[in-house]
This record gives structure tokens, C-alpha cells and sequence, in this order.
């Protein structure tokens, strides 16, 4: 019972005691008349509270962040008093997962209703979405009852948008050691000739072409591709200044493009994830993306191992690959030596840095890589659209 129908009663009782003291009609009416109202709305709100019945359903499947989905909401009650529209709280994605946005929804009496109200999705990850809580109240607004159900919510899962992105260039093997060349060049496929160089060996010289040329020839040998790729995710949280919602946005949308964009690339793409849940993606030629966007969408940014050491835990794997590209929110000294220690040994590496202004400690460090041959791009943690957040609303069908 609220504070305006513990009014009416209070009223109403003083009311019927003036009545009955002065013998007035009119107090006797009004008394009856706040009475009548405190009986209808008890009735109205308790018969319709204890009849009503809902359904919740979300449209569609997993979706990228940015977009909304459609939460109908279908009520129906059995009580023939008129009642105020149903108090809805609906749980909603927001900057931390747990946002919660009132609406007012109709509802009939014998006759099921549906109202659709639109969730905005603008974060990548798993969250809960529905219902939290139903509350009637009477057209008087003196009583409320409320109840809520496990079932009326739903998990879903907001993907990382996939934006296109450039390809980074496998190795070829002409900036890698002599011992890593000889390893990866296909002998069986000589490419031409140069000039011998002191420490040839002699089973690759052209000794036909040098007795005709009366010089001595090298033969030279085709290097393959590497078809492979490893794609690292930044997944510890910064020690200083943490982690914003938009950077980590930003980052599954490089990640997730990236590995699009391998993949479109006929490379062969192993992304291990250190987050929470661990996992490691792999995605060949003619697999499809949605698995590696929910594997990403489902990871929280809450891995305690420190960049540097998933570096080096994967050192092994990256020399094997054609290219490397990492994604990060903060370089360190020992991630950026490792980084470049990796690039001396032959593959190709792509540094993704998400900070809107990066410190003068990380733009030396980015000139450093820059200097040792490693390709850096700098991206702004921006939000979808730039554009404000609409907030939840429910709309009568």
C-alpha cells in the first residue's frame, strides 16, 4: 500500500466520523466515495496482478554491436477493472551490463497484447537482456504489486563489427637470415642466377651456365609464402589507466577485421585468445567468421598474463608464420623488444595501437618499431557512430 492510499483511507475514515458527528450528508458521500475508490483499486490491481501472464522473446541472432534488436513483450491479464498500463523494467546493454531503462506497457484484459521495444546494443560482449521486473498498479495509483521471473531474460551476444582492412604482406624470405632462407626455399624450383658470393655452396652453383659464361653463376631458388598468420589480442588490462568500454570496442573490431581479412586472404589464421574464457581460434580456407566473432564477443578483457609474456609463450608459433599482427592498448618496452626481436627473424609484423592520445612513452616506442621494420597504426577508441546512445523504449503493436 502506498502513501497516497494510506491518505485515502485515513480521509475517508475522518470523513464518515465528521458524518456521523454533524449528521452532514455530503461528508457521508465523500466518505463513500474515497472508500469506493480505495475497494476498486485493491480489487482492480490484486485480480489483475494475480492473473497476469507474460511472455518475452528477443528477435534474431547474435548481431554486431551498434545495431538493436527487438524485445516483445506480450501481456494478458482477467480482470474486467480498468487498470494502468504495466510498469516494465527492462535490462538492456549499456557501459556496464546491468542498465535498466522503465517502460509503460498496455495491457488488455482477456485479450493478449504485444508491445516492442528496441534494445541498443553498443558494446561487444555477453549480456543479459528482458525483463526484470512487472509492477500493476490501479488507474488511481494506490496500490502496486510486482513480481519478476528467471525466464522472462535472455542472454544474448553482441559481435564485433567486421571493417575492411588491408591485408598485411606475408614474408617472403628476402629480408630473413641465411639460415631461416635456406630453410624455406624450395630447391626443386630454381627461379635464375646471380653472381657468386663468398660462402655459396658449391651444390648451387650453375657449373654448365659458368663454363658457358666463364664466370660462376648461383643458382637461385623460389621462396613460398608462408600461408600461415597469427593474430594476437591484447587481452590483460592496462595497470594504470584501465580499459574503456570504446577501446575495448575498437579492439574486437581490429581483431575481428583482421582475421577477416586473412581469411579472405586464403591464410591460414590462429588467434589465441588469453582472456576470460581462454581459447584459441583457428580459421582456415572456406571456414566461416561467426565462430571466431563469438569467441571474441564471449572473451573478458580480464587475462592476467602480461602481453610480453603471451609474446613470448607464442614466440615459437610466430616464427613459423608468414605474418604477425598485434593488437594492444599499451606497448611496453619488453613487448615492443620482443616485437622486434620477432621481425629479425624473417615474418612480417603489424602493431595495432588503440589510444586516443598516445604518451610520449609510447610514441617512442612506436618510432622504435617503426625503425626496425615494423609496420604501426595508431587508432582512435571512438564509440559506433560518434553519435549519442538512444535508450531503451517500448512501442504498442
Amino acid at each position: 500500500m502506498s502513501f497516497r492510499a494510506a491518505g485515502v483511507l485515513f480521509f475517508s475514515g475522518l470523513m464518515a466520523v465528521i458524518a456521523l458527528s454533524t449528521g452532514g450528508r455530503m461528508y457521508m458521500l465523500v466518505a463513500l466515495v474515497l472508500f469506493v475508490m480505495f475497494a476498486l483499486s485493491i480489487i482492480s490491481s490484486l485480480w489483475a496482478f494475480l492473473t497476469l501472464g507474460a511472455d518475452v522473446s528477443v528477435s534474431g541472432e547474435d548481431i554486431p554491436r551498434g545495431e538493436s534488436r527487438t524485445l516483445r513483450v506480450t501481456l494478458k491479464h482477467s480482470c474486467p477493472l480498468p487498470i494502468a498500463p504495466v510498469w516494465a523494467e527492462i535490462r538492456a546493454p549499456s557501459l556496464d551490463g546491468n542498465d535498466r531503462e522503465a517502460v509503460r506497457i498496455p495491457a488488455r484484459a482477456f485479450n493478449p497484447r504485444s508491445s516492442a521495444v528496441r534494445i541498443h546494443c553498443p558494446h561487444v560482449g555477453r549480456f543479459t537482456v528482458g525483463l526484470t521486473k512487472l509492477a500493476v498498479e490501479d488507474v488511481f495509483g494506490l496500490f502496486s504489486f510486482h513480481r519478476s521471473r528467471p525466464e522472462w531474460c535472455v542472454d544474448t551476444l553482441v559481435l564485433p563489427r567486421v571493417e575492411p582492412l588491408d591485408c598485411p604482406p606475408f614474408s617472403p624470405g628476402e629480408s630473413e637470415t641465411e639460415l631461416v632462407s635456406r630453410a624455406t626455399e624450395d630447391a626443386t624450383s630454381p627461379s635464375g642466377v646471380r653472381d657468386y658470393q663468398p660462402g655459396d655452396e658449391m651444390k648451387k652453383i650453375h657449373w654448365k651456365l659458368s663454363l658457358r659464361k666463364r664466370e660462376i653463376l648461383v643458382k637461385t631458388f623460389d621462396q613460398p609464402l608462408r600461408p600461415d598468420a597469427v593474430v594476437l589480442l591484447d587481452c590483460a588490462l592496462p595497470a594504470r589507466s584501465g580499459l574503456s568500454h570504446d577501446a575495448r570496442d575498437r579492439l574486437c573490431d581490429i581483431a575481428a577485421s583482421m582475421c577477416a581479412a586473412l581469411l579472405s586472404a586464403d591464410a591460414i589464421v590462429r588467434m589465441p585468445l588469453t582472456g576470460t574464457p581462454p581459447e584459441d581460434v583457428t580459421l582456415r580456407k572456406g571456414d566461416l567468421l561467426a565462430p571466431a566473432l563469438r569467441s571474441i564477443a564471449r572473451m573478458r578483457f580480464s587475462g592476467q598474463t602480461p602481453f610480453e609474456r603471451v609474446l613470448a609463450l607464442e614466440s615459437a608459433r610466430m616464427r613459423q608464420s608468414g605474418t604477425t599482427v598485434c593488437v594492444t592498448g599499451s606497448l611496453s618496452p619488453e613487448s615492443a623488444d620482443r616485437v622486434i626481436r620477432l621481425r629479425r627473424l624473417g615474418p612480417t609484423v603489424r602493431v595495432y595501437l588503440v589510444a586516443d592520445n598516445p604518451d610520449e612513452r609510447q610514441r617512442v616506442l612506436l618510432q622504435k618499431l617503426r625503425q626496425n621494420d615494423v609496420e604501426c597504426v595508431v587508432r582512435q577508441s571512438a564509440s559506433v557512430s560518434g553519435a549519442a546512445v538512444p535508450r531503451a523504449g517500448g512501442k504498442a503493436l
